[in-house]
């Protein structure tokens, strides 16, 4: 599908679970526990956070306890340590040979940011996305953009001929069995298969493009995300994933 001969897509694995470990402050060290002693514990008080260093999220802090029984002062505290990067898969992968990607795809012009891959967009206010190529050419780039209805949920491996192109915030219409599934797709150039059976909307034929969506009259959030043809991807395939992106109205 991504090759100039329209190659087929085989079936995407998905992004293993991230490994979990859990520790036990004993006041100066800490110690491993098994993950089956923490069954049943709530925590009250507590904290989370992605420490970048280590790669890994951390719940942090609180104590042990039920609804209805105070919290001992000097209750367990628990670490779990995640070792998925929950941005790694919004990030782009366009042109990573060059530096840490570009991001392709913007809302209203606005830059990408680890801390908040977000726009807010007032109700029945129109906005504008947009799909760069990439600086490494080709200077007229095929490409696929989803939309799913709601925030990133379940990340998912993206093979395209037993090649891995990197990781996408949801699953595509080429693993219909999970969800959630994308509720609009524009594609040009690509196999259908890249959209499914998924609505099309009017796509442009090639990248670079830029669509001005209407206004939504009520609350709603949009992820955007997609793949476009990369002279610099690092895959064999000449294609690369793009940033994802949160569209937020209120």
């Amino acid at each position: 599908m991504f090759n100039s001969r329209r190659a087929a897509w085989s079936s995407p694995a998905v992004r293993p679970e991230p490994s979990v470990e859990f520790l036990h402050e004993t006041g100066v060290t800490w110690s491993r526990i098994a993950a089956a002693q923490t069954n049943g514990l709530s925590r009250s008080s507590h904290a989370m956070a992605y420490d970048r260093a280590r790669s890994a999220i951390v719940l942090y802090g609180g104590a042990a306890c039920s609804d209805f029984v105070p919290c001992p002062a000097n209750a367990d505290t628990f670490i779990g340590s995640a070792t998925t990067d929950p941005f790694e898969c919004a990030r782009s992968r366009v042109h990573r040979l060059a530096r840490s990607g570009e991001d392709v795809l913007r809302i209203r012009g606005d830059s990408f940011d680890d801390s908040a891959c977000l726009t807010l967009v007032p109700r029945n206010h129109a906005f504008t996305v947009s799909l760069s190529r990439s600086s490494a050419g080709p200077t007229s780039a095929r490409y696929v953009l989803w939309a799913w209805l709601g925030p990133p949920a379940r990340s998912t491996t993206l093979r395209v001929r037993n090649i891995d192109l990197g990781c996408t915030v949801n699953a595509t219409p080429l693993q219909p069995t999970l969800s959630p599934q994308p509720v609009a797709c524009l594609e040009g150039g690509v196999a259908s298969q890249a959209c499914g059976s998924v609505r099309r909307g009017a796509s442009p034929q090639r990248a670079p493009l830029s669509l001005d969506v209407a206004g939504f009259p009520r609350p709603i959030v949009l992820t955007l995300q997609g793949v476009v043809e990369d002279a610099s991807a690092t895959s064999t395939l000449g294609f690369s994933i793009t940033n994802a992106w949160v569209v937020q109205v209120e």
